[in-house]
């Protein structure tokens, strides 16, 4: 993903989904919002350009954390660490 981005800009679109529910619980990340009940609502698109790169001490940090959290739930589901290729289909 890292040398695509380097490459070209590309296109993100950011997707909610709004709860309809009280069993549509925020606090528990295990509670599946399933889509037929909350479907996914597109709220904007950001390109990603080098003008957009994440500046400043705060999210250097987050990169740092983040890539420890991750190897750290990858280890802990015993599962390989990989980035995205790119084709992917969702």
């Amino acid at each position: 993903m890292a040398s695509t981005l380097a490459a070209d800009e590309a296109c993100f679109d950011f997707l909610v989904q709004t709860r309809r529910s009280p069993s549509m619980r925020v606090e528990d990340s295990k509670t599946e919002w399933k889509e037929s009940e909350a479907p996914f609502i597109k709220v904007a698109t950001r390109h990603s350009l080098p003008e957009h790169r994440p500046l400043g001490a705060v999210n250097r940090v987050r990169r740092t954390v983040y890539e420890s959290v991750s190897k750290r739930r990858h280890d802990l589901n015993q599962s390989p660490r990989q980035e995205p290729k790119g084709d992917e289909r969702f």
